[in-house]
């Protein structure tokens, strides 16, 4: 049985495409058919938009920082200080992560030194680590910082990820949405301002993509993508990167799982994306949409999320990179691979 794991049309406006972007607005802003405030995350899969669930914060919130921590996990920051369902205070400096319905501090602003006149406006993960802006300028640790930057926080010390003056921007512009693609490398930034910056003129509602050499496509235009976008500031965004469809590209080493059955690995190092989805029956497994997905270069990845009770999990590894290539399998042909439910 062949299996190509269904992902969303996509609309190709930069060398990266996407199959769905996750958006906060600045204010209320109805996105095709959808409100969404500003205390909202909506997915827009560039037909449709739905809200995100960030669970209970109270209404009136401003959501000004957003990132997609895979399996289940979203991190949030907020443009001023709130009481969280449970009790918790988030402060302006703060990411929190919203995970099972509860909420945890995933980066404590006071606790590493950030000013409490900063406000976190932008967050993303690296390689294990946080990649922060803020809407002002500080020192921290010995390393100055200004709104157009981009610093990494590693979980003891802060770095320099971008310096967005010496790539070219205007002094002073607000960096205050960001993703990091981990298939190439890339950034896609949002900045609280018009402007021009590579030959691409951007404007706040806009997601923009820079190579981290000297290369800036336009990856999300939001006025093209909804009208509705024209006079509201796109506040933060998370993307997915669109795999498919296109010519079948298998990886080309067999895949076998551990003994804990959450470890699956490989011959040898190399570059990799992994698909998840979730089936009902050997049956059906190629009707359900990937539900997550995770990679890098390595021999081996872990996911130790346990399917809900009478369902199971499929899984599809193939080479690394941003192609959009088919992800294609057959079902029992690899060691590790149950044919029926868990």
């Amino acid at each position: 049985m062949s299996v190509i794991a269904p992902i969303a049309s996509a609309i190709l406006l930069a060398a990266t495409p996407l199959s769905e972007v996750r958006v906060v607005p600045d204010t209320s802003a109805t996105l095709g058919t959808t409100t969404v405030n500003d205390e909202d995350a909506a997915a827009d899969n560039l037909s449709t938009v739905t809200l995100v669930s960030l669970g209970a914060i109270p209404p009136e919130t401003a959501v000004d920082a957003y990132a997609v921590r895979l399996p289940g996990g979203q991190l949030v920051s907020f443009e001023t200080t709130v009481v969280l369902p449970g009790g918790a205070t988030a402060r302006p400096g703060d990411v929190w992560k919203y995970e099972g319905g509860s909420y945890a501090v995933e980066f404590d602003a006071a606790a590493r030194g950030i000013p409490a006149t900063a406000n976190l406006d932008a967050v993303a993960l690296y390689a294990g680590s946080l990649l922060l802006s803020f809407d002002t300028a500080f020192d921290v640790g010995g390393l100055h910082v200004e709104p157009e930057d981009l610093i990494r926080f590693d979980g003891a010390s802060f770095t320099t990820f971008f310096d967005g003056s010496a790539a070219g921007l205007t002094p002073g512009l607000d960096l205050d949405g960001v993703d990091y693609l981990a298939c190439n490398g890339h950034l896609l930034l949002s900045f609280d301002g018009s402007g021009s910056i590579g030959g691409v003129p951007f404007d706040d509602e806009d997601v923009l993509e820079f190579d981290r050499v000297s290369t800036w496509q336009m990856s999300y235009d939001g006025s093209a993508q909804h009208a509705a976008w024209d006079p509201v500031d796109l506040a933060a965004v998370s993307a997915t990167v669109h795999f498919g469809p296109g010519p079948p590209a298998v990886f080309a080493q067999t895949v076998t799982v551990d003994a804990n059955k959450t470890t699956f690995r490989w011959a040898s190092t190399a570059a990799f994306r992994e698909v998840r989805g979730t089936f009902v029956s050997s049956a059906s497994l190629g009707s359900y949409a990937v539900n997550a997905t995770t990679g890098g270069t390595a021999n081996a990845f872990t996911d130790a999320s346990i399917p809900a009770a009478g369902t199971g999990y499929w899984y599809l590894v193939k080479a690394g990179g941003c192609a959009a290539t088919s992800w294609q399998s057959t079902l029992g042909s690899e060691a590790g691979r149950d044919t029926t439910i868990p």
